[in-house]
């Protein structure tokens, strides 16, 4: 039936678009810290557990070397408008739409959990919150999903 046909499009797509932001995702955190200074901080949420930056060395010139502006600034967080947003420097782009949250925990080497990142963390747990593009004919209601991934920075 076509409800039905309908209902489980919806469902896949949501699950395609939240895989493929929190796998993107999940690759930019495990290079978190590559190449910056030992003095700078790598990870830090910026006003909350919503919103999450990082820092890596992206070689622009590919010389091999850290020059001036080479150290990339990353942040992700959902906007008004439902959709993951990634911030880098100046620029920004949605990652996925339809996404109503975004929450980040920082853990420590011995597993401690906290809200806010210490300069010890060595791994992030992301939690990912999507739903249908439009309401499921079946329900009357948006359909949602809850994704999780725990990601090691390898440059720690």
């Amino acid at each position: 039936n076509q409800k039905t046909y309908s209902s489980q499009e919806l469902t896949n797509e949501m699950h395609d678009y939240a895989r493929s932001a929190m796998d993107f995702m999940a690759r930019e955190i495990r290079h978190a810290g590559y190449g910056i200074p030992a003095t700078d901080t790598a990870v830090t949420n910026i006003s909350d557990e919503s919103r999450l930056e990082i820092k890596e060395w992206v070689d622009d010139n590919e010389n091999g070397a850290v020059d001036a502006g080479e150290i990339k600034t990353i942040q992700y967080y959902v906007n008004d408008d439902k959709k993951l947003i990634r911030k880098i420097q100046s620029g920004f782009g949605p990652l996925a739409e339809n996404i109503t949250a975004v929450s980040f925990k920082y853990y420590d080497g011995n597993n401690v959990e906290y809200t806010t990142p210490p300069a010890s963390t060595v791994r992030i747990g992301v939690i990912l919150t999507a739903r249908t593009a439009k309401v499921d004919p079946i329900t009357g209601t948006y359909k949602t999903f809850a994704l999780q991934s725990d990601t090691s920075i390898r440059n720690k």
